[in-house]
């Protein structure tokens, strides 16, 4: 998966490829999917990978349960990057506002 990657769009190449393979050879679990999808994620989702890894059962979880874990997870990391770009903004803003006030009181 690539960092810029929706994790629906890299789910639905996913499935492509395992129904592919899956018509070529027998013996494809879901379980071998998922474990393949855990080791490909964006370094982003390594909190999450451990946390599943750790407190999940793989041999029982669903790709769709998966799934919706990632997109939560990954709206979550996009409304904290969003709002940490909104506040570096302000911080540019703020900055540029403190330096025209520093050089009106310098030129006066």
């Amino acid at each position: 998966m690539e960092e810029n990657e929706i994790t629906a769009e890299y789910f639905e190449k996913v499935q492509e490829l395992v129904n592919a393979m899956r018509a070529c050879k027998n013996g494809i679990t879901d379980q071998l999917v998922l474990d393949k999808i855990l080791r490909t994620l964006p370094q982003r989702f390594d909190h999450l990978v451990v946390t599943i890894e750790q407190t999940q059962d793989l041999d029982s979880m669903d790709l769709e349960d998966l799934q919706h874990s990632l997109e939560i997870t990954s709206a979550k990391l996009t409304r904290e990057k969003g709002f940490k770009n909104y506040l570096f903004k302000q911080e540019l803003v703020i900055n540029k506002g403190v330096k025209r006030l520093v050089r009106r009181q310098i030129e006066s």
